[in-house]
Parts: C-alpha cells; sequence; structure tokens
C-alpha cells in the first residue's frame, strides 16, 4: 500500500468513526429523552420546569413518527428561560394527541407539510401555538372539532376522542384555554393558554 493509500484510506477510517460517533450519541440522546418522556407521561406530579428544554424533549420523543412521514417540525420558545409550574405528563399528551391529529388529518397523500409549535408568555400564561400548513378545516368541522366521538375518518378506523381529551386535559386538568382556528385551503392552528403558576391545580387524574 502506498503512503497517499494509506493516507486516504486512514482519512475515510477516521470520518466513518466520527459518523458512527455521531449516529450513536444521536440515538443515546433519543434514548434518554423518551424514556424521560414516558416516565413523565406516567406521572401526575406538579412541578417546575423549562419550557424550551422539555418540548425539545417532546419533539424529539416525536421524530421517529415525524421521520416516517413526510413532513417536518418546527419549535420557537421567546424565552430561553421561561418555566412554568405545571403537570409535565399531561403536556406530553396534550402535544402528542395533537401531532397525531395533525399528521393524521391536516395533509394530502402527497404533500409535504410542515408542523410550527410556538411558545411565548401572555401575561400570567403560557401561550402555546401548534399550527401547521395543511388542507385545513371548514367552519363545520371547526365547531365541533372537540366534540367526542367526532371524527373525519371513522372508515380509517378514527374513534373521534382524540382531540375530546386534548380538551379535558386542557380545561379540566390544567385549567387552561384552548381553541381552534382553521379555514379550508389556509392550515389549521391549536392555541393552547396555560396558567404559568399551576399550584392551585389537582395533581390526581381524570
Amino acid at each position: 500500500m502506498s503512503k497517499s493509500e494509506f493516507a486516504l484510506n486512514y482519512q475515510q477510517l477516521t470520518e466513518n468513526t466520527t459518523l458512527l460517533l455521531d449516529n450513536l450519541k444521536r440515538a443515546s440522546d433519543l434514548i434518554t429523552n423518551f424514556k424521560q418522556v414516558a416516565a413523565n407521561q406516567a406521572s401526575d406530579e406538579l412541578c417546575r420546569f423549562n419550557l424550551e428544554s422539555y418540548i425539545k424533549k417532546i419533539i424529539s420523543s416525536l421524530s421517529p413518527k415525524i421521520k416516517h412521514s413526510r413532513h417536518s417540525i418546527e419549535f420557537a420558545c421567546s424565552n430561553k428561560d421561561l418555566e412554568i409550574y405545571s403537570v409535565p405528563g399531561v403536556l406530553v399528551q396534550i402535544i402528542s394527541n395533537i401531532v397525531d391529529n395533525v399528521l393524521e388529518h391536516a395533509f394530502t397523500g402527497g404533500q409535504s407539510g410542515k408542523i410550527m409549535l410556538t411558545v411565548s408568555e401572555a401575561g400570567q400564561h403560557i401561550r402555546l401555538q401548534i399550527s401547521d400548513d395543511g388542507i385545513g378545516m371548514s367552519p363545520e368541522t371547526v365547531a365541533l372539532i372537540f366534540d367526542p366521538f367526532f371524527t373525519t375518518s371513522r372508515k380509517s378506523g378514527g374513534c373521534g376522542l382524540g382531540m375530546h381529551i386534548v380538551y379535558n386535559l386542557v380545561t379540566r386538568q390544567l385549567k387552561g384555554r384552548i381553541e381552534c382556528h382553521s379555514s379550508p385551503g389556509q392550515g389549521s392552528s391549536f392555541i393552547i393558554l396555560l396558567p404559568k403558576d399551576g399550584r392551585h391545580l389537582h395533581s390526581s387524574p381524570l
């Protein structure tokens, strides 16, 4: 083997090793985030937590599902130090159910869509908005979106409980508010207001 061939092989080996280590670290981070989010989801305890950091972990836990679709997800937080005293496990369920609903209903077959999560302060509340650039909904669908057993995909197995569960989690368990805004061809937005200080919340499940 010539000196140049050795150098080339050494460079390729180094690059492959670096790539392997990067992939192993990403897999390790994903597993760690998934385990933490899963543990929190099974808990109904109140605690103080950083929203940007925690929502990034939720998105990381959802990444395999997003990766197997044609779509992407983006997240922006107005304040990296923004904290909330609430039930993190309930927040996991809310975001996961809304993202599942978007993936199921918002995009047509060959469309590559985008899901956007934004967090900001609104007085004594936190404003969480989950939007998409999908096909949107009619006014009639928007009016019924949180009703139990309402679904536009019953033929494909939809039970119509996902968004009703989200509504109850937001309004009953976290004492917040949720609205849906949409129109045909203009995508959809779910806007959630949650109290920053949830010390008055009952941590018992519904």
